[in-house]
């Protein structure tokens, strides 16, 4: 037995002077990680806006160890200037092993209700421009053209001769129903799809749960890295960016 406590008390003592090996931290080392800028490799904006519209945008960046992790963005708008100022941040942990491999990651920004103007997007950190935002003078106080569906998840499946969305969801009312789908290319890299919904009074319509799920059909694209936004009944959008090769 006292072999067996000796053994303890010496593992005891590598812990708290932290003695694992030429590699190996101790204690006093470990700590917060750094917040640090980053910076922003793609912009996907949406067109279409109104001025009773939430501005969003998807930046994509990419980081350059397994040592970072996703850190939150700030976003400023500039009224004079028409600008919005996108700054990414990540958090980097330091003193530990790191694999240098890079890996993207994503980033739903909102910017909020906008005046009508064309604004300039711009990387904080990089102070360079990565992109444009024509919001336009709303025509009605609706803030739709649509009763769009609540879409809960999207999945995009792409081949060699096909580009589907598989959208799913939930109506909880079944005198609710989805309508119709469009989609169509908004810009360069933005695909949407706008569920369409439809109201058919009843008087047996009743509260529930009734999910719903189609496939939709994309636009021909081309080579390259896309968003996919869909349009959701609750004025957010679900996003998903995906490649065609």
């Amino acid at each position: 037995m006292s072999q067996i406590a000796g053994f303890i008390k010496m593992l005891t003592g590598l812990a708290l002077f932290g003695v694992f090996g030429s590699g190996s931290l101790s204690y006093a080392q470990v700590g917060q990680p750094a917040l640090v800028p980053i910076e922003i490799k793609s912009t996907y904006i949406p067109t279409g806006f109104d001025s009773n519209d939430k501005v969003q945008l998807i930046t994509e960046a990419w980081l350059p160890s397994s040592c970072y992790r996703s850190g939150p963005y700030k976003v400023s708008v500039n009224k004079l200037t028409h600008s919005i100022t996108v700054r990414q941040f990540a958090y980097k942990y330091n003193n530990i092993p790191c694999l240098d491999v890079m890996t993207p990651f994503n980033t739903n920004v909102e910017v909020g209700l906008l005046e009508q103007a064309d604004y300039v997007v711009n990387d904080g950190n990089m102070s360079r421009s990565v992109g444009k935002v024509a919001v336009h003078v709303a025509a009605s106080n609706q803030p739709d053209d649509y009763l769009y569906a609540p879409v809960t998840t999207v999945h995009v499946e792409t081949g060699d001769r096909f580009r589907i969305a598989q959208v799913e969801g939930v109506f909880y009312n079944n005198c609710v129903r989805l309508k119709a789908v469009k989609s169509f290319q908004e810009s360069y890299n933005v695909v949407t799809v706008l569920p369409i919904a439809e109201v058919v009074p009843s008087e047996s319509c009743r509260v529930g749960y009734f999910p719903f799920k189609t496939a939709v059909p994309l636009p021909s694209l081309g080579t390259g890295r896309y968003l996919l936004q869909v349009r959701s009944m609750n004025g957010q959008s679900i996003n998903q960016l995906f490649d065609v090769r």
